[in-house]
This record gives structure tokens, sequence and C-alpha cells, in this order.
């Protein structure tokens, strides 16, 4: 059960791209069986990393980062 006073990033990483070409990778929040928020995105290389959003549990307002970074944090 999510913390009501916490927000909560959601993100993507690409752990090695040996296992095949890369794509698009999609990401979909849903919020008491609700899609509330959407996004794509293309990851080109291994360690790529995506802050795709933030989700703030106490309004439950999702928020989109869209931050992309060569490295994980």
């Amino acid at each position: 059960v999510p913390e009501s006073s916490q927000k909560y990033l959601v993100a993507v990483h690409l752990f090695r791209k040996d296992f095949g070409p890369t794509g698009e990778v999609r990401v979909r929040i849903l919020i008491d069986g609700e899609v509330v928020f959407s996004a794509a995105r293309d990851l080109l290389d291994s360690d790529d990393w995506w802050e795709v959003a933030e989700i703030d549990w106490a309004s439950t307002e999702v928020t989109s980062v869209d931050r992309y970074l060569d490295n994980p944090p």
C-alpha cells in the first residue's frame, strides 16, 4: 500500500541492449484501475535511464518528468 505522504518517481532503466534491437518503451500509470497517465519514448543504448513521471499519492496527481539520462543516477 503506498504511503499517502510520499511522492513516487516512475523510471525505466535499459539495463542491457544486447538481447536485441532497442525500441519504444511505453509506460501507463493506473490509479484505482484507471489509466491516468501514458507516455512513450525510444531507449537507445545500454544503461539509458528515463524518468517518466512523479506520482503525488496524497492527491493522486501525476506529473510528467520526461528526463532522459545516458546513465542511471
